[in-house]
């Protein structure tokens, strides 16, 4: 595990990984935002042409990132993971949003015969929580993939209380608004900029519009959700964290947890959660006064839980 945390270290200064070389420089000085680095090195499609290629031939994807509200984010990066015909996966270059929110991702000859996509939507430097959406890729023949419905990004809130930094080895309580605590080691954290000082977080309804990766049968089995910002990696199995029992589970109950894979997210077994997969990773409990669910949070990513 520590050497596996050296490498992520690594890869969140470098960026680079998983990502196609199609971006100019300045393209990528601009963008500080940490790159996939739970995506596999990948050998090129061996049949890419759209004749024999096996799955879904994809040339050009086409969309929207908005916020809660419907209005366009400009500046977004839409990043396309895809699972290949091939078994591959690969992340795309993130392109930027104009100024309607809109994007186009051009997808390169070695990556276009695609079995499944995964879209992953962020602003960085804001306090907005990493969006990880399923992409339905259409069955017609047409090369182009038009994505009717908009990547919502979803606004968190900073922590009311976040201790100075001072020796990063102690744990210390971050409390949000809500009354969620966390205790938090900042030398166990991976985090995208800024970092242990821009730690935020937001309790979401599981029907909340705009949430994207839970179907119909994970959205009964959630009771809440939260939302964190920035994206990142806790080592050692995470966090443990206390979370206001507000839809009022009994008092001593077990508790199902699940969370939503993002940026290298590795539970404490050392599985890794695929980006955009929504797993039920373990168990919490009420506390005994049945004020908060205890729980261990291995990745800052969206987090859910719920009767078990």
């Amino acid at each position: 595990m520590i050497a596996r945390a050296a490498a992520f270290a690594a890869l969140l200064v470098l960026a680079t990984v998983g990502c196609s070389d199609s971006s100019s420089p300045a393209d990528s000085a601009a963008d500080t935002t940490p790159r996939d680095a739970s995506t596999e090195q990948t050998t090129p499609d061996a049949s890419p042409d759209a004749a024999v290629c096996t799955a879904r031939y994809t040339e050009r994807v086409t969309g929207s990132v908005v916020d809660e509200n419907g209005k366009g984010i400009a500046n977004a990066r839409p990043q396309l993971c895809l699972r290949l015909a091939n078994t591959a996966l690969v992340c795309l270059d993130p392109p930027f949003t104009d100024a309607e929110g809109k994007f186009e991702i051009n997808v390169p000859e070695s990556t276009r015969c695609i079995a499944e996509a995964v879209m992953r939507a962020l602003v960085p430097s804001t306090a907005n929580a990493t969006t990880y959406c399923p992409v339905s890729l259409p069955s017609d023949a047409s090369p182009d993939v038009a994505l009717a419905s908009p990547f919502t990004v979803f606004a968190t809130k900073p922590a009311t209380t976040l201790p100075p930094e001072g020796d990063v080895a102690q744990a210390r309580v971050v409390r949000f608004d809500d009354g969620l605590e966390i205790d938090v080691i900042p030398k166990d954290t991976f985090l995208a900029a800024p970092g242990y000082a821009g730690l935020a977080a937001r309790r979401l309804a599981p029907d909340a519009p705009g949430v994207c990766f839970l179907d119909a049968a994970q959205r009964a089995k959630v009771s809440a959700l939260y939302a964190f910002s920035p994206e990142g990696n806790l080592l050692d199995g995470g966090f443990t964290a206390r979370i206001p029992n507000g839809t009022n589970l009994p008092a001593n109950s077990d508790v199902a947890l699940y969370l939503l894979g993002g940026l290298d997210c590795i539970l404490e077994d050392g599985t890794l959660v695929g980006e955009g997969q929504w797993v039920n990773y373990g168990s919490g409990k009420v506390s005994a006064d049945g004020a908060t669910v205890e729980a261990k949070i291995p990745c800052l990513t969206w987090f859910g839980y719920g009767p078990k």
